[in-house]
């Protein structure tokens, strides 16, 4: 997908939620669910403003999205991975204008949708396509397993961003497999656990292999 492409369609994602929640506001309730707990049960409610800050908080995120590779002091190296970064933009972006469409609806039709199901099947897609081109990342301060020891090296960064690849797309498996399957009231903390275990495990490791190589010295050799 060329960058155009990507910033218009981008563009149009993120302002559907806007839309749908403008062409339906008068029917929406004085009173809206804004969260959900573990089990489904509406656990926190709030006027019909409370809807907007979530459609907002979306466009902002579209834009950091788009503008990233012209703010990134290693924006040369978003042309080794430029179709992909463009697709992660407009699969964000599509997350979560799904995300903030099931909540307006929801609140119009209470009931109707799933709600844990659906977001964990959601983040389960998010995660498989994240861990697809999360290998294919080069170094920049954006996307990817962005620690001290990641972004003060290249190789341990090619490094950790494999192995968080592979890890978000077993994450993404399982919470496919999961939402249909388990209870709902489990759904939110199994995604909240196995995310988590994702996004920590290539963080420490970048470090064990950063020192790892401190110790073996630029030549290869172990420095002891």
């Amino acid at each position: 997908m060329k960058k155009r492409e990507t910033m218009i369609l981008a563009a149009a994602l993120a302002l559907a939620p806007g839309l749908l929640l403008a062409a339906v506001w008068d029917r929406l309730p004085e009173r809206v669910v804004t969260t959900w707990g573990l089990n489904g049960a509406v656990t926190g409610t709030g006027t019909r403003l409370a809807l907007v800050w979530p459609v907002g908080l979306e466009l902002l995120l579209c834009a950091l999205l788009l503008a990233a590779p012209y703010l990134d002091p290693k924006r040369e190296n978003y042309r080794k991975f430029g179709r992909r970064y463009n697709g992660l933009c407009v699969a964000m972006t599509l997350f979560l204008s799904v995300i903030n469409a099931a909540v307006i609806w929801e609140n119009l039709r209470p009931g109707s949708i799933p709600v844990g199901r659906v977001v964990t099947g959601l983040l389960g897609l998010l995660f498989l396509w994240l861990g697809n081109i999360m290998p294919t990342f080069r170094h920049n301060y954006f996307v990817g397993v962005r620690t001290p020891w990641t972004l003060s090296d290249p190789a341990v960064w090619d490094r950790a961003n494999r192995l968080g690849g592979r890890l978000f797309f077993l994450c993404g498996l399982g919470m496919l497999v999961a939402a249909p399957l388990l209870p709902e009231s489990l759904l939110a903390a199994m995604a909240i656990l196995m995310a988590l275990a994702a996004a920590v495990a290539p963080c420490i490791m970048s470090l064990v292999w950063w020192k790892r190589k401190q110790a073996r010295g630029p030549d290869g050799c172990d420095k002891n």
